[in-house]
């Protein structure tokens, strides 16, 4: 039975094809919207740049031979097959392909082309190349859709990992209580498992820090079944997915992995705010949340998520501050955003790039603020002399302002105690020689008091020696007062320890002083007169001074502030671009420029 004649081809397919679009694509990813019809790029390499370029070719057979094409000769095809369809019906009939072939070629040529077999050729051209090259074109854009909401998805969970590791290693944060207490915890027994093999010593910030890991693989795993089941819709051509609905996608989720997207990763509101149409309104919500994920007063509140039961184990203020995407956020918006709107850019602009100076800080913390509070104090307000300046703190110090605090008020009290423990030891010495000194260190109390950790010479009151110094410098002062009474001095114990102390006091003596004269009566009565004010005047400032110093140094090392590059982590990602992506399917998007495959 012979076919039935074909009467007109299908050519609404040739409504998505824009090729110009895929010369500004990765050879790669041009090779990939070809498949499926009887057009392949062969990837060549440029010998002197070494920029890899694709080749456009057309399948012959199936047995691997090709012959050239160029993207031109495809356009000029497609726009001539477009002309061609003068109703417009998206079809091509039989009159509309003799008049085709009467306007492109001559009478004589024309005469030689049967326009019904004619026909027949544009049908398998557009069966073989067209449709499949359109469909493909419309996956593109389907995955463009939601390329940028996947994408920033997978910044977002990399910066609450960077945020989650940050908390990990803070010192005495409060957002990190619980690992500050395992510390403390297994200090002593992780200490000895160190006697036989490596162990941390913090294992509390060990524990935390894999756990930030962990949590991170969690959320990237739900992060990718998002991706399957976008996939998976795009490749099946389903309309949710080829217009880029995401709550669709997210219906087709289990209720915990599509919690977890919504709770942890503001998967809805990011997409919401990258598919605005309009661009300026998208700055400006990018901008705001941006800036919702800063820390707010000292250190607590902010961030656009809620991190979990599980996560707040370790931050049990259950916020999470996501300064990685809040600098992302302000970097692509301090350089890269744009409208049509010079004067709004500009603006925009200068926004995005104070914020961000705001974040890092120029230098502020504790140790800013104490030579603030000193300078006032000495130069009389800058009456006379420079005070130090105020400067800002970064948000990470924000983050461990509390935290800090506190370590800073123990370092503190420990050294005021510290102070007045070798106040009274040096008290006990200068009353009763250096060999009462160490009696009272070592032989205080009998053998079960010394036994009892706790008591009145236990191991943990010669370790912490607060109380027992100030017991002996009381019972030698009431000694000294009652040999006084009689017009006597209390005799000096020395011992060996003692000894040793003066010979070496004495050695340093006269290398330090060889050569200086010696003090006059007055001057010796000053300095005995300044000894004998312990606690007072000049002393007490001397102390403050001193007291500041430990402190500064304590910060320093311990409350510095975060490095991610010290955990191999980013501090932002400078390369991250917002804009809405282009419809491929369209005529002349601007697409991401690429290595272009040449014709």
């Amino acid at each position: 039975m012979t076919p039935p004649k074909l009467e007109k081809v299908d050519i609404k397919a040739l409504d998505s094809l824009y090729l110009e679009n895929l010369i500004a694509l990765d050879p790669d990813q041009a090779a990939k919207l070809l498949q499926g019809t009887d057009l392949l790029l062969e990837k060549s390499q440029d010998p002197y740049t070494g920029e890899t370029y694709g080749e456009l070719k057309r399948i012959i057979d199936g047995k691997g031979a090709t012959e050239s094409r160029s993207f031109e000769e495809e356009k000029a095809w497609i726009d001539t097959l477009r002309k061609a369809d003068s109703t417009p019906d998206k079809e091509l009939d039989l009159a509309e392909a003799k008049a085709l072939l009467s306007s492109g070629l001559s009478e004589e040529q024309a005469k030689g082309v049967d326009p019904q077999k004619f026909l027949e050729s544009v049908e398998a051209l557009m069966a073989k190349r067209y449709r499949p090259l359109a469909a493909n074109m419309i996956d593109f854009k389907a995955e463009l859709g939601f390329k940028r909401t996947l994408d920033v998805l997978d910044q977002y969970n990399y910066g609450i990992l960077i945020d989650e590791v940050r908390q990990a290693h803070s010192v005495f944060s409060l957002n990190s209580l619980t690992k500050t207490g395992v510390n403390i915890a297994a200090f002593i027994p992780y200490g000895i498992q160190r006697i036989w093999g490596e162990a941390p010593v913090l294992q509390g910030d060990a524990m935390a820090e894999e756990a930030a890991k962990s949590n991170y693989e969690t959320r990237q795993a739900a992060i990718q079944e998002l991706r399957t089941v976008i996939e998976t819709g795009v490749d099946q051509g389903e309309a949710w997915a080829l217009e880029g609905q995401l709550q669709e996608a997210m219906a087709q989720l289990d209720p915990e992995t599509a919690a977890l997207l919504e709770n942890q990763l503001a998967v809805s509101t990011l997409d919401e705010i990258l598919k605005l149409p309009d661009r300026k309104e998208a700055y400006e919500r990018l901008l705001s949340f941006a800036a919702q994920e800063r820390p707010g007063f000292l250190g607590f509140g902010g961030g656009n998520t809620s991190s979990g039961w599980f996560s707040s184990f370790w931050n049990y203020t259950g916020r999470r501050n996501n300064l990685y995407i809040a600098k992302t956020f302000f970097h692509f918006l301090g350089t890269k955003a744009g409208t049509e709107d010079p004067a709004s850019d500009e603006a925009l602009h200068q926004e995005a790039r104070s914020a961000y100076l705001d974040m890092i800080g120029d230098g502020g913390g504790y140790n800013n603020l104490f030579a603030v509070g000193l300078t006032n104090v000495l130069c009389l307000g800058g009456a006379i002399c420079e005070t130090t300046p105020y400067r800002r703190w970064s948000d990470e110090d924000e983050m461990q302002a509390v935290g800090r605090a506190v370590d800073g008020a123990l370092v503190l009290s420990g050294g005021a105690k510290g102070f007045a423990t070798l106040s009274d030891a040096f008290a006990v010495g200068r009353l009763k020689g250096m060999g009462e000194v160490v009696r009272i260190w070592w032989g205080e109390g009998s053998l079960l008091g010394r036994l009892n950790p706790l008591g009145k010479a236990g191991w943990i009151r010669k370790l912490v020696p607060f109380g027992i110094w100030k017991e002996g410098r009381v019972a030698a002062e009431k000694e000294a007062a009652e040999f006084a009474k009689l017009g006597d001095e209390l005799s000096k114990s020395k011992g060996r320890f003692g000894k040793f102390i003066e010979g070496v006091s004495g050695s340093l003596k006269e290398k330090l002083f060889k050569g200086i004269p010696p003090l006059s009566a007055e001057q010796s009565a000053m300095l005995k007169k300044v000894g004998e004010t312990g606690g007072k005047g000049m002393d007490k400032l001397t102390k403050g001074v001193i007291l500041l110093g430990i402190l500064q140094g304590v910060d320093d090392k311990l409350g510095a502030s975060f490095n991610p590059f010290e955990y191999h982590l980013k501090d932002l990602d400078r390369e991250a671009d917002f804009e809405a992506y282009p419809d491929p399917t369209l005529p002349d998007p601007t697409l991401t420029p690429a290595s272009a495959p040449t014709p």
